[in-house]
């Protein structure tokens, strides 16, 4: 059964992910903004887009914020591809997924893939912007990865927990 609400969740992550209008522009009000800045017209990459008007440290906290934009990107996808397979997966499965993607410190394949494309800096207004992007088909891959170490993982979470509740059943006879 895990099988085919993986297969399902990976189809439509694939979905999501290469649909024409998967990052739609968000409209931008930031004075003095780079013409690139909140454009999203590639279709190889997942696009985001951090933001400093600090005077210190302003490069890492650009990259941290693009850094932060693309996580929340990548789980509001994620999130979109659990509702609209919402009737094929329990609450058991959506739990055990929740908690193992937290305990994998899953946020860290975006320091390995997150490339910098863009960051400029206009010094007379104190102003970072920066762009960063993750290849869909790397992240594609990478789900496919996750999905089935969450297959494998959760058919032994079951097995352990059907194990667990026959040895309390033999128990009572005993």
């Amino acid at each position: 059964m895990t099988e085919s609400i993986l297969l399902s969740l990976l189809s439509t992550i694939s979905s999501i992910l290469f649909n024409s209008v998967f990052q739609e522009p968000k409209k931008i009000s930031i004075e003095a903004a780079p013409n690139w800045y909140g454009k999203y017209n590639n279709s190889k990459y997942i696009i985001a887009y951090g933001y400093s008007n600090s005077n210190k440290d302003f490069l890492s906290l650009a990259k941290t914020n693009c850094k932060e934009n693309m996580i929340e990107e990548i789980e509001t996808l994620l999130n979109r591809a659990i509702s609209l397979n919402k009737k094929n997966i329990n609450t058991e499965f959506n739990e055990f997924r929740t908690t193992y993607i937290n305990n994998q410190n899953y946020k860290s394949y975006f320091s390995k893939e997150l490339n910098f494309e863009k960051i400029s800096h206009q010094f007379e207004k104190n102003q970072t912007f920066s762009k960063c992007t993750i290849n869909k088909s790397s992240f594609l891959a990478y789900q496919k990865e996750v999905l089935s170490d969450i297959n494998k993982n959760f058919s032994f979470y079951i097995m352990n927990k059907k194990q667990q509740e026959l040895e309390n059943e033999v128990k009572k006879y005993d």
